[in-house]
């Protein structure tokens, strides 16, 4: 789970092990009440620069990994509802950040 949450840190705010229920044997992963990083999200997503995400919550994630088949068939993420708060019309208070970097 640390190794899962410290592969996430980039794309969270808050993480911890303790909101991650994961059953290797299974092939299975939920995540529950995740906020996700508006700034990482905004450069992403190339938002222009007047526009920005303020919060971005995810209710449930869930994943679906079939370990002894990882070439032949695909990791699936199902994202229950994802709850977005934006602002626009004013230059947003935000870096672009280096997404490449941030991701490795």
């Amino acid at each position: 789970k640390n190794q899962l949450v410290k592969r996430l840190a980039c794309f969270t705010k808050g993480l911890s092990v303790d909101k991650i229920d994961i059953n290797i044997l299974s092939g299975r992963g939920y995540l529950d009440n995740i906020e996700l990083d508006e700034q990482f999200m905004s450069s992403v997503m190339e938002l222009p620069q007047w526009m920005c995400f303020t919060k971005i919550l995810c209710s449930k994630i869930n994943l679906k990994v079939s370990f002894t088949k990882l070439n032949s068939e695909p990791i699936r993420i199902f994202i229950d509802t994802v709850y977005v708060e934006a602002e626009i019309g004013k230059a947003c208070n935000r870096s672009d950040v280096n997404v490449q970097k941030k991701m490795v």
